[in-house]
Protein backbone atom coordinates (compact mmCIF):
# COMPACT_ATOMS: atom_id res chain seq x y z
CA UNK A 1 0.00 0.00 0.00
CA UNK A 2 1.31 3.41 -1.02
CA UNK A 3 1.87 5.78 1.90
CA UNK A 4 -0.47 8.37 0.31
CA UNK A 5 -3.32 5.87 0.33
CA UNK A 6 -3.28 5.90 4.14
CA UNK A 7 -3.19 9.67 4.46
CA UNK A 8 -6.73 11.06 4.71
CA UNK A 9 -7.81 13.92 2.51
CA UNK A 10 -8.99 16.74 4.79
CA UNK A 11 -11.22 19.34 3.17
CA UNK A 12 -12.39 22.71 4.39
CA UNK A 13 -15.89 23.80 3.45
CA UNK A 14 -15.98 27.60 3.05
CA UNK A 15 -13.95 28.81 0.11
CA UNK A 16 -12.45 25.39 -0.54
CA UNK A 17 -15.13 22.78 -1.21
CA UNK A 18 -17.65 25.50 -2.05
CA UNK A 19 -16.93 28.97 -3.40
CA UNK A 20 -19.16 30.63 -0.83
CA UNK A 21 -19.19 31.06 2.95
CA UNK A 22 -21.95 29.20 4.78
CA UNK A 23 -22.05 31.76 7.61
CA UNK A 24 -22.87 34.47 5.07
CA UNK A 25 -25.37 32.19 3.33
CA UNK A 26 -27.14 31.34 6.59
CA UNK A 27 -27.13 35.02 7.59
CA UNK A 28 -28.69 36.12 4.32
CA UNK A 29 -31.24 33.31 4.57
CA UNK A 30 -32.19 34.37 8.10
CA UNK A 31 -32.35 38.07 7.18
CA UNK A 32 -34.71 37.32 4.28
CA UNK A 33 -36.83 34.77 6.15
CA UNK A 34 -37.14 36.54 9.49
CA UNK A 35 -35.42 39.89 10.10
CA UNK A 36 -36.28 39.71 13.81
CA UNK A 37 -34.61 36.29 14.19
CA UNK A 38 -31.65 37.71 12.28
CA UNK A 39 -31.33 40.52 14.84
CA UNK A 40 -31.66 38.03 17.69
CA UNK A 41 -28.91 35.93 16.10
CA UNK A 42 -26.69 39.01 15.88
CA UNK A 43 -27.37 39.68 19.55
CA UNK A 44 -26.10 36.17 20.35
CA UNK A 45 -22.68 37.32 19.14
CA UNK A 46 -22.08 38.74 22.64
CA UNK A 47 -21.74 35.09 23.74
CA UNK A 48 -19.19 34.41 21.01
CA UNK A 49 -19.01 33.68 17.31
CA UNK A 50 -19.93 30.03 17.85
CA UNK A 51 -23.28 31.15 19.28
CA UNK A 52 -23.89 33.34 16.24
CA UNK A 53 -23.12 30.46 13.87
CA UNK A 54 -25.38 28.12 15.80
CA UNK A 55 -28.21 30.63 15.93
CA UNK A 56 -28.05 31.31 12.19
CA UNK A 57 -27.78 27.60 11.36
CA UNK A 58 -30.89 26.78 13.39
CA UNK A 59 -33.60 26.25 10.78
CA UNK A 60 -31.30 27.16 7.87
CA UNK A 61 -32.67 25.40 4.82
CA UNK A 62 -30.37 24.94 1.87
CA UNK A 63 -30.15 22.63 -1.09
CA UNK A 64 -26.73 21.03 -1.37
CA UNK A 65 -27.08 20.57 -5.12
CA UNK A 66 -27.44 24.36 -5.56
CA UNK A 67 -24.15 25.18 -3.81
CA UNK A 68 -21.27 26.45 -5.96
CA UNK A 69 -18.91 23.51 -5.53
CA UNK A 70 -15.38 23.79 -6.82
CA UNK A 71 -15.11 21.00 -9.42
CA UNK A 72 -11.37 20.56 -8.94
CA UNK A 73 -11.90 19.84 -5.23
CA UNK A 74 -14.70 17.36 -5.98
CA UNK A 75 -12.30 15.65 -8.40
CA UNK A 76 -9.64 15.38 -5.66
CA UNK A 77 -12.26 14.01 -3.28
CA UNK A 78 -13.44 11.39 -5.77
CA UNK A 79 -9.84 10.38 -6.54
CA UNK A 80 -9.10 9.94 -2.84
CA UNK A 81 -12.21 7.81 -2.38
CA UNK A 82 -11.32 5.70 -5.42
CA UNK A 83 -7.87 5.13 -3.88
CA UNK A 84 -9.48 3.93 -0.66
CA UNK A 85 -8.44 7.00 1.34
CA UNK A 86 -10.67 8.50 3.98
CA UNK A 87 -12.09 11.95 3.28
CA UNK A 88 -12.66 14.28 6.24
CA UNK A 89 -14.63 17.52 6.32
CA UNK A 90 -13.06 20.00 8.76
CA UNK A 91 -14.81 23.35 8.87
CA UNK A 92 -15.50 26.35 11.03
CA UNK A 93 -19.10 26.26 9.79
CA UNK A 94 -21.78 25.11 12.19
CA UNK A 95 -22.10 21.38 12.78
CA UNK A 96 -25.71 21.21 11.52
CA UNK A 97 -24.71 22.73 8.18
CA UNK A 98 -21.57 20.60 7.82
CA UNK A 99 -23.35 17.36 8.70
CA UNK A 100 -26.21 18.03 6.27
CA UNK A 101 -23.78 18.78 3.46
CA UNK A 102 -21.67 15.71 4.28
CA UNK A 103 -24.73 13.45 4.35
CA UNK A 104 -26.10 14.87 1.10
CA UNK A 105 -22.76 14.71 -0.71
CA UNK A 106 -21.64 11.41 0.79
CA UNK A 107 -18.15 9.98 1.07
CA UNK A 108 -17.01 11.67 4.28
CA UNK A 109 -15.60 9.41 6.99
CA UNK A 110 -15.61 12.18 9.61
CA UNK A 111 -16.95 15.69 10.06
CA UNK A 112 -15.34 18.25 12.35
CA UNK A 113 -17.31 21.49 12.73
CA UNK A 114 -18.19 24.30 15.10
CA UNK A 115 -20.82 23.80 17.78
CA UNK A 116 -22.74 26.25 19.92
CA UNK A 117 -19.90 26.35 22.45
CA UNK A 118 -16.84 25.74 20.26
CA UNK A 119 -15.79 27.79 17.25
CA UNK A 120 -13.61 25.38 15.28
CA UNK A 121 -11.67 28.08 13.50
CA UNK A 122 -7.99 28.68 12.92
Amino acid sequence: MDRNQRVPLVLDLDGTLVRTDMLAESGLYRLKKSPLRFLLALASLVKGKSHLKSSLADGFEFSTNLLPFRPEVLTLMNQALAEGREVVLATASDKAIAEKLAADLGGFALVFASSKNINLSG
